[in-house]
């Protein structure tokens, strides 16, 4: 598939693998990686111990919406 969701400790992303400077070893996520077709960062929960970013369900559900259309789109 085409589009993919790369999701990582506290953020997700709807990415392009035939976008042409796509690099599939680049070790960072981040809202200007230029495959990223959509990008949402977690909040911040400080009072949970260990935790400091999370990702709402929602959000998650969004991505791999998202991602599932682009492709239906390519098909």
């Amino acid at each position: 598939m085409r589009y993919f969701v790369d999701r990582r400790i506290g953020c997700i992303a709807v990415r392009d693998s035939e976008h042409p400077q796509y690099d599939p070893d680049y070790p960072g996520l981040h809202s200007d990686t230029v495959d990223v077709v959509e990008y949402w960062h977690g909040k911040n929960k400080l009072k949970e111990p260990n935790i400091r970013w999370t990702l709402s369900n929602k959000i998650i559900k969004k991505a791999v919406d998202i991602c599932f259309k682009l492709n239906k789109e390519q098909s």
